[in-house]
């Protein structure tokens, strides 16, 4: 997610959009640059075995369902490997996708991007890193991707690394993470976030100064990027981004906010805080908890549908 010196945002606008659920069919965000008129967000840097923002596994396990590639006595020949290839104790890796299926039988894989520059990432010959989990141990390794294009119709890329060189081999590494080093990626701007960086920010009301608790996911369903902050949470209690279990993050009580400039006008990287400034209603109408029917719901969104929103990559 070696990188440009710059990227160019393209905006869009963001309505108040606001997710009545959150089915495992939804979590995983567009794989292809997400632009918010005004801030961006990119993918984060995350230490060697972090989980990003969307719920990959969920997507994983429904690939493996499909393909039937994720063959458990396969996959443990790899991930008995030795880590390899990097200083995991000095350096940060990024992930840029994942391996979601093998292509063809001489060593294919396809690879779902998660960067806003698959053709850098995912095309350019030169050292990933492939990570798997297995048992909650993670096990990275390196290799050389030698080739890449993109999949015809398709948000996939076809990708061939040294070293595996037939359809077994390449069942072996999938479901695994693509990642790079996080020094390569691109300068950002002053109003431009890392996405992974606002996980465990604290949530505040400007007016008031309460805490509604912490950033514990960060989501795009189509309509612009959307915070799910984690109720009455504060840093440190809320998030473990490491967690294997993504859908008990999911399942405490939260509330969705649009990361949009009129919404989030504040964003305090140094002091973890973030301050709101949340339309009338916004806290008690998309929460977990809230009593109302959709119907109802669906019908005070589209009543409070307004703001700018930030720029996303």
């Amino acid at each position: 997610m070696a990188p440009p010196t710059s990227a160019s945002a393209r905006p869009l606008s963001l309505p108040l959009t606001v997710p009545l659920s959150c089915h495992r069919s939804h979590l995983l965000p567009a794989p292809n640059a997400r632009l918010l008129t005004r801030r961006r967000v990119a993918l984060a840097p995350t230490r060697p075995g972090a989980t990003l923002l969307s719920s990959l596994s969920d997507a994983r396990e429904e690939e493996e369902d499909e393909s039937g590639f994720y063959e458990e006595d396969e996959q443990q020949e790899f991930e008995d490997e030795e880590e390899q290839g990097y200083d995991g104790e000095n350096e940060e890796l990024v992930e840029v996708g994942y391996v979601s299926g093998a292509h063809g039988v001489r060593g294919d894989v396809l690879v779902t991007p998660r960067t806003d520059f698959p053709e850098l990432r995912l095309a350019t010959p030169g050292t990933r890193w492939l990570r798997a989990r297995a048992a909650g141990k993670q096990q990275v390794r390196e290799f050389e991707l030698v080739r890449g294009r993109a999949h015809t119709g398709k948000k996939s890329w076809i990708v061939s690394f040294d070293g595996v060189n037939n359809l077994d081999e390449a069942r072996q590494i999938v479901g695994s993470a693509v990642l790079v080093k996080a020094r390569d990626r691109p300068e950002i701007e002053d109003d431009e976030f890392y996405s992974l960086d606002l996980v465990g920010m604290r949530v505040i009301v400007k007016d008031t100064g309460k805490l509604v608790g912490t950033v514990g996911q960060v989501f795009n369903f189509g309509g612009g990027d959307l915070l799910q902050v984690i109720m009455g949470s504060s840093e440190g209690t809320a998030v473990d981004p490491d967690s294997e279990n993504q859908d008990s993050i999911s399942s405490r009580e939260h509330v969705w906010i649009p990361f949009a400039e009129d919404i989030v006008p504040d964003v305090d990287m140094a002091s973890r805080e973030m301050r709101i400034t949340p339309p009338k209603g916004l806290l008690e109408l998309n929460s977990r908890s809230d009593k109302r029917s959709k119907k109802e719901r669906r019908a005070m969104v589209r009543s409070g549908r307004t703001g700018k929103g930030f720029n996303v990559v």
